[in-house]
């Protein structure tokens, strides 16, 4: 392809539907380059791995919404499968669970729900250590750990994911990681 032609360091794909990027891995693994692959999405969400199979191994993915691998994010991964038969994916269930409670806690700070100017003056005083780490605003923007800031008590962080033999690995950022970087079999 012309893309293998280039010889491209790294290959950045941005479909987010799990079965393309699972059968991009798979069409990846039978002929590589030496190229990092980084797929936006579709690793997140758990049928990725069943249907890229080996292929997986050492995609590279990431996320600001991400399921963080510790006491509470895995406290949440029972809960979620208890609830609901099935592990959650990595980068939704977590993330939209924190956005009810960070609209919850302004709202209890507010008052009264339906006052939605002092709900949303109130959210921009919440600071809520969720499921995907720590949730605060400044000028109505969420604040990333470690881009925006050092302190991963005020900012979530953006997590860098790498399948390593079928698990999904964060390599990044300290605290949060699960795993280090392990330099792809086709690259080696």
């Amino acid at each position: 392809s012309r893309v293998k032609q280039a010889k491209p360091t790294v290959l950045f794909t941005s479909d987010f539907s799990p079965a393309d990027d699972a059968a991009m891995a798979k069409a990846w693994a039978a002929s590589p380059t030496k190229t990092l692959v980084y797929q936006q999405y579709g690793p997140s969400v758990p049928e990725y791995l069943n249907l890229a199979g080996p292929a997986a191994n050492g995609i590279v993915w990431a996320t600001v919404l991400g399921l963080l691998p510790d006491k509470i994010g895995n406290d949440f991964r029972s809960r979620y499968q208890a609830k609901f038969g099935a592990q959650p994916g990595w980068a939704n269930a977590g993330g939209c669970y924190d956005e009810v409670m960070v609209w919850a806690q302004a709202v209890a700070n507010a008052g009264d729900p339906k006052n939605y100017k002092a709900v949303a003056k109130a959210t921009e005083s919440v600071i809520w250590r969720g499921t995907t780490g720590s949730i605060s605003f400044v000028d109505h923007t969420g604040v990333q750990f470690p881009a925006q800031t050092p302190d991963a008590s005020i900012g979530q962080p953006h997590i860098i994911v790498q399948i390593q033999d079928g698990v999904q690995k964060v390599v990044s950022p300290t605290p949060f990681t699960s795993g280090t970087f392990v330099l792809p079999s086709w690259m080696r």
